[in-house]
């Protein structure tokens, strides 16, 4: 559990995240401030469901083309055996047939090797350098660096989840408090300040308008 919250992308923080960062609820007092975290934690949950779904929805279909194509590849592993292995020798007929055979076996290839989307961070590495890109202020620049890790971390949990000024506090303050938590990320109170939530916050908007602007 503590090394898959260690992740940053949704593998770690969904399986084994929301119920480490549910576990400080109970440090929270007020019974509204309780159920805006739950609300919180159960919103992040239900993106993460239907991001699962989506890539069982894949893995299946994935599954299926590889047994075709498996059933393919076997069938022309038969057909060209009396080929030759002298390319120049080969009828242009048993050259076609041969080249449409390595492009079945390239493209099955694919199918292993490729990620799974419903599987990928949400907020990557390469969102991050986009970012920090941009970025001039020395003392900022410095925070992303000390904190990159955290706020990519972070920037996938909240991927999405819409907060204010209030619950970025609230939220805060369970992190703060929350030892399993803060033991999982190998990380201390002082490394959970306002500064990093900000920096979240802005980074993940930084994220939405280039995402708006590629699809316009």
């Amino acid at each position: 559990g503590n090394a898959l919250l260690a992740m940053a992308g949704p593998v770690g923080w969904a399986i084994a995240g929301v119920a480490v960062l549910a576990s400080g609820i109970s440090i929270i007092k007020g019974l509204n401030d309780k159920k805006r975290l739950e609300d919180i934690f159960t919103l992040i949950s239900e993106r993460d469901v239907t991001s699962y779904r989506l890539a069982v929805v894949e893995l299946n279909e994935r599954i299926l083309r590889i047994k075709d194509e498996t059933r393919k590849l076997h069938s022309a592993n038969d057909d060209i055996r009396g080929f030759g292995l002298d390319y120049n020798k080969m009828t242009e007929k048993q050259q076609f047939i041969l080249g449409s055979y390595v492009n079945l076996m390239l493209a099955s290839t694919r199918l292993l090797v490729n990620p799974i989307l419903g599987l990928q961070p949400k907020y990557s590495e390469r969102d991050f350098d986009a970012f920090v890109s941009y970025e001039t202020d020395a003392d900022k620049l410095k925070l992303y660096t000390e904190y990159k890790e955290l706020i990519i971390s972070l920037a996938n949990l909240l991927y999405k989840i819409e907060m204010d000024d209030k619950d970025k506090k609230l939220l805060l303050k369970s992190f703060k408090k929350n030892k399993k938590m803060l033991e999982a990320l190998d990380i201390s109170k002082k490394d959970l300040n306002v500064e990093v939530i900000d920096t979240v916050t802005a980074a993940l908007q930084y994220k939405y308008t280039a995402s708006e602007t590629e699809e316009a």
